[in-house]
């Protein structure tokens, strides 16, 4: 892959990740110059394949941030990117829908002044999955839950899955563990805490249409991986998983 290329992918990740800054600035801290980063990549680089620069990394870590500064609301929101981080997969179409919407940021807040969206309530209540099971002394609802109720609708994630993976959540095949209905086209779920996903690759190669970031788990041969590939000029994530190398 020519240099103009790589630089236009890592262009084109930081313009899907957002324009706004970085939540904190450490991400770079190792990267600096356009040196090749060859320190482990002696050891993991495919045959054929050519290291990326300090520079290209420092690049992709600003890409792959999972929490951004939100300007408007001047408080750190997860990135969409970040919910690629969330679960292993050897496919896109494999990673957990779950674990996907668990901070994905284009959520909705269900509220108990609104009608609609206590009806809606209502609903997932009757669904088979429904985590808050009505007792003696507890009904279910908005405001008796511990947490808040968050919508998804499915456009929104299709939207975000097409941009960065080129499918939706018609092709994924581990969807278990989420609530949907059907009449409002949504997912549900009930995050009340903060954990988006999260990779900052100290690594990475080139070979063909493929550009794969790594980073190492610890002084062991194990790695995170994250694989890209150019499809008819757009870059799309193929595969986020652990791999023994060397």
């Amino acid at each position: 892959m020519k240099r103009w290329l790589l630089a236009f992918l890592l262009s084109a990740l930081l313009l899907l990740a957002g324009c706004g800054g970085t939540a904190s600035d450490g991400a770079s801290s190792n990267a600096v110059g356009g040196e090749a980063n060859d320190a482990a990549a002696s050891q993991v680089l495919t045959e054929g394949a050519e290291a990326l620069t300090d520079d290209e990394l420092a690049q992709a870590q600003e890409a792959f941030a999972s929490e951004r500064y939100d300007e408007a609301t001047g408080a750190n929101s997860s990135t969409e990117v970040s919910c690629f981080f969330t679960s292993y997969y050897d496919r896109a179409e494999e990673l957990s829908l779950a674990e996907f919407l668990r901070y994905y940021p284009n959520d909705e807040l269900l509220r108990v002044d609104n009608a609609e969206d206590q009806a809606q309530f209502e609903a997932l209540a009757q669904l088979e999955d429904f985590p808050f099971q009505a007792e003696e002394d507890f009904m279910p609802s908005l405001t008796s839950i511990p947490t808040p109720t968050r919508r998804y609708p499915r456009a929104a994630v299709d939207a975000t899955l097409q941009k960065y993976a080129g499918i939706t959540t018609a092709d994924l095949t581990n969807t278990e563990g989420v609530l949907y209905l059907p009449e409002y086209d949504a997912y549900y779920n009930f995050t009340s805490d903060w954990g988006p996903g999260m990779f900052q690759p100290d690594g990475g190669e080139k070979l063909g249409d493929t550009v794969r970031f790594w980073t190492q788990e610890g002084s062991s041969r194990n790695y995170t991986v994250l694989t890209l590939e150019n499809v008819d000029g757009t870059w799309l994530i193929r595969s986020f998983r652990t791999e023994t190398i060397g």
